[in-house]
């Protein structure tokens, strides 16, 4: 998928910075800064600080924050009358890669996404700043923030590697994912001399995602690499992916998140999960170690609420897959409170009978059950 031109991040500090006039009296001077209507909700300001004042510059500075119900800042007036500057000190200084001029007045903001239907590639929306010198607009600054283009896949993807052209140019590139889209994990991309790869240090489930880079810098030519979800792990007869859609529960390192499992008289009736790319969970020799943990599961073939891991070539059907099934072996239980871990073991003869794994979770009773994790690892 090649994301063209993005210039992406749910919050942006961008700087707004006033050169002065050496030698010069500006009097009531004030700086307003709303959102422009041309953003309209889409853009608030979190955060808000004068960073710089130049040592020649003069005044004495309030700032008058209007905020809404909920925190963010709606405008910001900054007086900073009667505003003076003389040629004091000829010196600047450099911070944040902004140079900062003893003649110069620098604001930081912090600039908060609030619309994520914004997804308009290589554009800008933007702020406006009015200049305010005693009572007249002597200018209007836009302050230029890059809009935000979060990728949405609600059937779930893999994301294995971002390359990008060999003219791109990157400064501080990250790659964001979530499973909620509120809660983000994020990589910084890195390409080796003579490179466009990044590989992912462990493939990304997401529904969401996208990337970042510095400040007002476009990302351009990048190539998200991905798959579908199901191209790693299919369950039997989910015809409508109910259970799919859940699988991020026993994905996320989180025992709080759970999947109920099927009981009879459920569509589909057990829970047989084949994962057909192991690679998912950097699993790529022929001797596993699995673990599953949940809630009223029982650690055995046969039983109430019994559980089944096997392994098997690659498979065309059903019935292909029960015929080539070998099973693995239980090696220990634990329990506590309410969650019980069993812990398995499959070695097979070659990589080729490992190519796929299965997980079987099938009840004999109606009772509540649930799967809130699966680790898998190389031996």
């Amino acid at each position: 998928m090649d994301d063209a031109c993005d210039s992406v991040t749910t919050t942006t500090d961008i700087i707004l910075s006033l050169s002065l006039l050496p030698n010069h009296n500006y009097g009531h001077m004030f700086v307003e800064i709303p959102v422009s209507n041309k953003s309209g909700e889409a853009l608030v300001i979190s955060r808000f600080k004068n960073i710089w004042k130049g040592r020649n510059v003069f005044g004495d500075f309030t700032v008058q924050l209007t905020r809404r119900d909920d925190g963010m800042i709606e405008s910001a007036l900054v007086d900073m009358s009667p505003l003076t500057t003389f040629s004091v000190v000829p010196t600047q200084r450099t911070d944040d890669q902004v140079i900062m001029s003893e003649q110069d007045v620098n604001m930081r903001l912090t600039v908060t996404f609030t619309d994520s239907n914004i997804t308009t590639s290589g554009t800008f929306a933007h702020f406006e700043a009015n200049i305010i010198s005693n009572g007249r607009i002597i200018d209007t600054e836009p302050i230029g923030v890059g809009k935000p283009n979060i990728k949405y896949f609600p059937e779930l993807i893999v994301v294995t590697e971002i390359t990008k052209s060999d003219k791109t140019e990157t400064l501080d590139m990250w790659f964001h994912h979530s499973l909620d889209g509120v809660t983000y994990q994020k990589e910084k991309l890195t390409w080796k001399t003579g490179s466009d790869v990044h590989a992912l240090q462990t493939p990304a489930i997401a529904a969401y995602f996208y990337l970042s880079e510095a400040p007002l810098h476009a990302v351009c030519d990048i190539t998200t690499v991905w798959l579908p979800l199901k191209h790693y792990i299919t369950i039997v007869e989910d015809n409508n992916h109910v259970l799919h859609k859940k699988l991020p529960y026993i994905l996320d390192e989180d025992l709080n998140t759970c999947l109920k499992l099927p009981v009879p008289g459920d569509s589909p009736s057990m829970f047989w999960m084949i994962i057909r790319k192991l690679s998912l969970f950097d699993a790529r020799t022929d001797k596993l170690g699995i673990n599953i943990t949940g809630e009223n599961i029982e650690c055995q073939r046969v039983g109430v609420k019994s559980v089944q891991v096997a392994t098997s070539g690659p498979i065309t059907d059903q019935c292909d897959a029960i015929a080539n099934l070998l099973f693995c072996k239980f090696v220990s239980r634990t329990t506590n409170i309410t969650l019980t871990r069993c812990d398995v073991e499959c070695r097979c003869a070659d990589q080729l009978q490992c190519s796929y794994l299965h997980v079987v979770l099938q009840s004999a009773n109606t009772d509540p059950w649930s799967i809130c994790e699966l680790k898998i690892r190389d031996l």
